[in-house]
Protein backbone atom coordinates (compact mmCIF):
# COMPACT_ATOMS: atom_id res chain seq x y z
CA UNK A 1 0.00 0.00 0.00
CA UNK A 2 3.05 2.28 0.79
CA UNK A 3 4.43 1.13 -2.39
CA UNK A 4 1.31 2.68 -4.21
CA UNK A 5 0.93 5.61 -2.47
CA UNK A 6 4.32 6.47 -3.14
CA UNK A 7 4.20 5.54 -6.82
CA UNK A 8 1.27 7.71 -6.90
CA UNK A 9 2.61 10.62 -4.96
CA UNK A 10 5.72 10.59 -7.33
CA UNK A 11 4.13 10.41 -10.46
CA UNK A 12 0.88 12.34 -9.66
CA UNK A 13 2.40 15.25 -8.96
CA UNK A 14 4.73 15.92 -11.89
CA UNK A 15 4.40 19.68 -12.72
CA UNK A 16 2.91 20.33 -16.31
CA UNK A 17 4.76 21.47 -19.12
CA UNK A 18 4.88 25.03 -19.49
CA UNK A 19 3.14 26.19 -22.89
CA UNK A 20 5.13 26.73 -25.41
CA UNK A 21 5.23 29.84 -27.81
CA UNK A 22 3.78 28.62 -30.84
CA UNK A 23 4.24 30.61 -34.38
CA UNK A 24 0.69 29.68 -35.53
CA UNK A 25 -0.58 31.40 -32.55
CA UNK A 26 0.97 34.64 -32.51
CA UNK A 27 -0.67 37.81 -33.42
CA UNK A 28 0.47 39.71 -36.47
CA UNK A 29 3.01 42.47 -35.63
CA UNK A 30 1.15 45.81 -35.90
CA UNK A 31 3.25 48.80 -37.86
CA UNK A 32 3.18 52.37 -36.99
CA UNK A 33 1.56 54.40 -40.20
CA UNK A 34 3.70 56.55 -41.94
CA UNK A 35 1.96 59.65 -39.85
CA UNK A 36 2.46 57.48 -36.03
CA UNK A 37 6.07 57.63 -37.22
CA UNK A 38 6.46 61.77 -38.18
CA UNK A 39 4.11 62.19 -34.80
CA UNK A 40 7.45 60.06 -33.04
CA UNK A 41 9.96 62.23 -34.61
CA UNK A 42 8.29 65.81 -33.22
CA UNK A 43 8.53 64.16 -29.58
CA UNK A 44 12.58 63.12 -30.17
CA UNK A 45 13.84 66.68 -28.42
CA UNK A 46 16.03 66.57 -30.12
CA UNK A 47 15.89 65.16 -32.81
CA UNK A 48 18.84 63.03 -32.82
CA UNK A 49 19.36 59.93 -35.65
CA UNK A 50 19.32 57.83 -32.80
CA UNK A 51 15.69 58.94 -31.58
CA UNK A 52 14.37 58.79 -35.57
CA UNK A 53 15.89 55.11 -35.90
CA UNK A 54 14.30 54.22 -32.52
CA UNK A 55 10.79 55.80 -34.54
CA UNK A 56 11.52 54.45 -37.75
CA UNK A 57 11.81 50.26 -36.06
CA UNK A 58 7.84 50.32 -35.65
CA UNK A 59 6.86 51.27 -39.05
CA UNK A 60 7.60 49.13 -42.42
CA UNK A 61 10.32 50.90 -44.39
CA UNK A 62 8.38 52.78 -46.83
CA UNK A 63 6.25 54.49 -44.40
CA UNK A 64 9.28 55.08 -42.65
CA UNK A 65 10.83 56.38 -46.02
CA UNK A 66 7.96 58.98 -46.16
CA UNK A 67 8.24 59.94 -42.71
CA UNK A 68 11.50 61.05 -42.98
CA UNK A 69 10.85 62.48 -46.05
CA UNK A 70 8.27 64.77 -44.91
CA UNK A 71 10.51 65.52 -41.75
CA UNK A 72 13.52 66.59 -43.77
CA UNK A 73 11.14 68.86 -45.68
CA UNK A 74 9.46 70.53 -43.14
CA UNK A 75 12.39 70.82 -41.51
CA UNK A 76 14.35 72.41 -44.04
CA UNK A 77 11.68 74.77 -45.31
CA UNK A 78 11.51 76.36 -42.37
CA UNK A 79 7.76 77.82 -42.88
CA UNK A 80 5.40 79.23 -39.82
CA UNK A 81 2.04 79.23 -41.64
CA UNK A 82 -0.13 76.29 -43.28
CA UNK A 83 -0.02 77.86 -46.70
CA UNK A 84 3.61 78.27 -47.22
CA UNK A 85 3.92 74.63 -45.82
CA UNK A 86 1.61 73.75 -47.91
CA UNK A 87 3.45 74.84 -50.81
CA UNK A 88 7.06 73.66 -50.26
CA UNK A 89 6.15 70.10 -48.96
CA UNK A 90 2.23 69.50 -50.00
CA UNK A 91 3.92 66.57 -52.51
CA UNK A 92 5.42 65.01 -49.33
CA UNK A 93 2.37 65.55 -46.88
CA UNK A 94 0.08 64.05 -49.07
CA UNK A 95 2.49 60.92 -49.58
CA UNK A 96 2.78 60.32 -46.18
CA UNK A 97 -1.50 61.18 -45.25
CA UNK A 98 -2.35 58.92 -48.36
CA UNK A 99 0.04 55.99 -47.69
CA UNK A 100 -1.67 52.55 -47.91
CA UNK A 101 -4.39 51.43 -45.78
CA UNK A 102 -3.94 48.22 -45.19
CA UNK A 103 -4.40 45.23 -43.16
CA UNK A 104 -2.18 45.92 -40.34
CA UNK A 105 0.86 44.01 -39.85
CA UNK A 106 0.67 42.72 -43.33
CA UNK A 107 2.72 43.16 -46.53
CA UNK A 108 1.22 43.81 -49.47
CA UNK A 109 1.37 40.75 -51.73
CA UNK A 110 2.76 40.66 -55.39
CA UNK A 111 1.04 38.42 -57.59
CA UNK A 112 2.49 35.23 -59.25
CA UNK A 113 5.05 36.11 -62.24
CA UNK A 114 4.03 32.98 -63.89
Amino acid sequence: MRRWFFLLLVFGCQPKQPLQASYFHAKPMQYASCQDTATCYARCSPATEECMTSCDRYARPDDAARARDMSSCLQSSRCRDEVCTRERCGVQIDACQNAHEEVPGQYQTQGSPY
